[in-house]
């Protein structure tokens, strides 16, 4: 009898992943961190009028290029 039909399980030959995601910054750049906070009028709950607390954040990173001149 196969092996395969015995046990369940198909024999697969190892192999390596590609590593996913984003790569690492090539060198390290002076980091900017830019905080946007609503006023306290645009933070106050509507029913309440206490001010609602942060849900999340965002972040992101980008190269400034400048132009060689």
């Amino acid at each position: 009898m196969d092996k395969t039909l015995r046990t369940g399980h198909v024999p697969v030959v190892a192999h390596e992943r590609k590593k996913r995601g984003r790569k690492p910054k090539a060198e390290p750049l002076p980091i900017k961190n830019i905080v946007y906070e609503l006023h306290d009028e645009a933070r106050a709950c509507p029913c309440y009028g206490s001010p609602r607390p942060e849900i999340g954040e965002e972040r992101t990173s980008e190269y400034e290029v400048i132009p060689a001149q």
